[in-house]
């Protein structure tokens, strides 16, 4: 660490960081920043008081500051810190540890509350400003990876875990640099990633009892913040060198599970939609392991009347078996988030007070199809058992397959403030907390009834990979001509996708899917003809399956990884292969 009049500089030989005094503002990292003088940025904290007001400040609040280097860690302190009415009501205290053998850096935060009238709400931590935006790219998790120009796209908010924050990093790049922002949290806290004009970058952070008086914050994981050589593909091995080290990767890759049923390992060909003629038809074309995506199998309209599913249309069960017969493997949808409060269920359940609330304890409500949808608190074991319940009545009775839980690993989570329900008020880890408990029971009873039975979700997210058996990418065609296999480079041996729209491009799209390693199709029967030219090369992809595993296995394997690869989705996708899309129609 070097200190001058006015700077502090930690660095080594592959990073370097300047924070200027006094307010310890971060005004330099290898040629990333241009903040203005006195204008560096470095955390911010919001507040409330019982009457919802809100107060904020930063690093440059006036206050005690004092720095100090501890080993190889910088701390970097704001002390007696006053808020309105009170004097000497915060402390924050900074800590900053540089790797030696590569170009990250670990950074932690406190806030310590000494208010009577203040409780912290939201900690923006790091927050970085004035990044350069001139000739700038950025690489982030939203759905599989995308790739934009700076600062054209700004701005950006992501929400962890979702289809827009499916991971807990994003890179900066330019040329053959990059700056790698992440959070390495094995928990899975809630937050929100934002970049925005500017250029600012910081990471939102929520406490658990947001606005609680007198309780202090510390960050319950470490931020990092680092310099790469490279491009997105450098930093996606960077994040899955640490990633593929968590909970969500601790069964092992897919040909080392026995969790996964093979029947659906093995599965190269969806369609979706209702059943038609057409589809008996196709699957002996394409003569290859298929699956069915069955929407609308139930009385009520979709999106409307959840979670009313029964009784099913009538028939449902004969052509399930029917459909089964002919090889077809079958999966129906079901929505494991919403409760419609026009269902009948509404009333004979109660599950109001399983409802996610606001601060005011108001549920929160979603429109779909011009409904009312209440957003369910997956914590609570009211909502748990109702969609084990929904799952094991289509296993045991209609003999499914699977089933597909909608939305659990697409949509937001929500900050729900009912301390009812066994969780903290508002922020922490209680979302994906619940969630994982959700889906673990539930595909423990639908094993017990059929122990090949799978579940499958919308999207996909980190902290679901070791607890549903495939994830649907489908929407990862609304970010094309900026699509990349982000996703796919991180956690790939590690997870099975499947789908896309198709129609418009149908060839292109089914390449990409197999060159990405994600099971085929997720179609409509009756768009393809079984005579067609794009029919015969779906075929002929599907034919080349178990080779284009051999091949990929040959490419891109991290510097101390080997492996022997039974499926496509056993090794990490060659940069050869990384295909980037033309737009979706």
């Amino acid at each position: 660490m070097k200190h001058t009049n006015s700077e502090i500089t930690i660095g080594n030989e592959f990073v370097n960081f300047i924070f200027e005094e006094p307010g310890f503002g971060l005004k330099g990292i290898m040629g990333f920043l241009e903040s203005p003088e006195g204008m560096g940025k470095l955390w911010r904290v919001e507040l409330k008081n019982s009457a919802g007001d809100i107060f904020s400040l930063d690093n440059a609040v006036e206050c005690i500051v004092s720095h100090k280097k501890d080993e190889d860690v910088l701390h970097l302190s704001w002390n007696s810190i006053g808020l309105p009415g009170e004097k000497d009501s915060l402390d924050v205290e900074v800590g900053i540890e540089l790797e030696s053998i590569s170009g990250l850096s670990y950074w932690t935060i406190t806030v310590k509350n000494k208010s009577k009238n203040w409780g912290i709400w939201i900690v923006d931590f790091p927050y970085i400003s004035g990044i350069k935006a001139e000739g700038m790219k950025l690489a982030y998790p939203h759905f599989l990876g995308r790739l934009v120009s700076l600062p054209g796209s700004l701005p950006i908010k992501m929400i962890y875990p979702s289809s827009s924050a499916t991971m807990q990093y994003s890179t900066v790049l330019s040329d053959s640099k990059g700056l790698y922002l992440a959070a390495y949290d094995s928990e899975c806290y809630y937050k929100e990633f934002l970049y925005e004009d500017g250029i600012s970058y910081r990471m939102r952070n929520f406490p658990e009892e947001m606005g609680l008086l007198g309780k202090d914050f510390t960050l319950p994981y470490k931020a990092v913040v680092g310099s790469l050589d490279g491009d997105w593909i450098e930093a996606a091995k960077i994040y899955r060198n640490w990633a593929s080290k968590q909970k969500w990767c601790s069964k092992g890759r897919l040909s080392e599970r026995k969790d996964i049923p093979s029947w659906f390992k093995d599965i190269s060909v969806w369609f979706v939609g209702s059943p038609s003629e057409n589809m008996d038809k196709l699957c002996k074309v394409l003569d290859t392991s298929v699956a069915f995506h069955w929407y609308n199998w139930h009385e009520i309209p979709f999106d409307k009347f959840y979670p009313d599913y029964f009784p099913p249309k009538e028939g449902f069960a004969d052509r399930v078996q029917e459909l089964q017969n002919s090889g077809i493997r079958i999966m129906p949808y079901i929505n494991a988030r919403l409760w419609d409060t026009a269902a009948k269920s509404w009333e004979s359940e109660n599950p109001e007070p399983y409802t996610t609330k606001d601060r005011g304890l108001e549920k929160y409500i979603e429109h779909w199809a011009n409904q009312n949808h209440s957003v369910m608190c997956p914590y609570t074991e009211f909502w748990q058992r109702k969609v084990s319940e929904i799952v094991k009545t289509l296993v045991r009775k209609y003999k499914v397959d699977g089933v597909y839980l909608d939305q659990i690993a697409s949509m937001s989570p929500v900050l729900c403030f009912d301390k009812s329900h066994g969780h903290p008020a508002g922020g922490g880890n209680h979302w994906v907390k619940g969630y994982r408990k959700l889906v673990e029971e539930t595909r423990k009873d639908a094993r017990r009834i059929n122990p090949d039975a799978i579940l499958t979700t919308e999207d996909h997210a980190e902290p679901f990979l070791d607890l549903f058996d495939g994830f649907l990418t489908c929407n990862s065609v609304f970010v094309a001509p900026e699509l990349i296999p982000l996703f796919n480079y991180v956690y790939s041996g590690y997870m099975i996708a499947f789908g896309r729209y198709n129609g418009k491009g149908f060839a292109m799209k089914n390449t990409q899917m197999f060159l990405w390693g994600t099971q085929m199709g997720w179609f409509g029967a009756d768009v393809l003809s079984v005579d067609s030219p794009d029919a015969q090369y779906l075929k002929e992809l599907a034919y080349e399956h178990p080779a284009a595993a051999l091949f990929v296995s040959r490419f891109m394997l991290s510097d101390k990884e080997t492996l022997v690869p039974r499926y496509r989705h056993d090794s990490p996708i060659p940069r050869e292969m990384s295909l980037v899309p033309e737009a979706e129609g």
